[in-house]
């Protein structure tokens, strides 16, 4: 299975969330390829510092660099999870062919129409509710695949 976060500028939620996947899934042994891009991000961005902060604990971020969502990567995902249901908006107006295979990441995990908010430029603290709300989700995800 290949999964694709999606967020905004690729530099804090969905390469958290891409972590987190990565790492879970090698520790439960699952074969998940995982990627992660941003609506609005530009090409070659550092994940931001308190993003890098709040992830130490599980490895880091240190050799993020955003990317931006082209089509390319949205064929090569089996599933698209985005942050917000305005990202969802986004991309399925254009991309409506997509429909089958992008969901809002807490839709998807529990069947809860919740966005998960974007703490850029907010302090360490938010970061780190951030981090727990996609581990929470991703761990749900992840028995989904049993």
């Amino acid at each position: 299975m290949k999964v694709l976060f999606v967020c905004t500028g690729n530099t804090c939620r969905s390469p958290m969330a891409e972590s987190i996947l990565r790492d879970e899934a090698k520790k439960k042994n699952k074969d998940i390829e995982v990627s992660s891009a941003g609506i609005f991000a530009i090409d070659g961005d550092r994940a931001s510092e308190e993003a890098r902060k709040a992830m130490k604990s599980r490895g880091g971020l240190s050799n993020h660099k955003s990317r931006f969502l082209s089509k390319e990567l949205m064929d090569w995902a089996d599933l698209i999870l985005v942050m917000t249901r305005s990202h969802k908006r986004n991309l399925l107006t254009r991309y409506p062919q997509m429909n089958d295979k992008v969901y809002l990441l807490y839709d998807y995990a529990s069947g809860e129409d919740i966005d998960v908010d974007d703490p850029f430029g907010g302090p360490a603290e938010v970061y780190e509710v951030v981090r727990s709300q996609l581990e929470e989700a991703i761990e749900k995800i992840l028995d989904r695949m049993d």
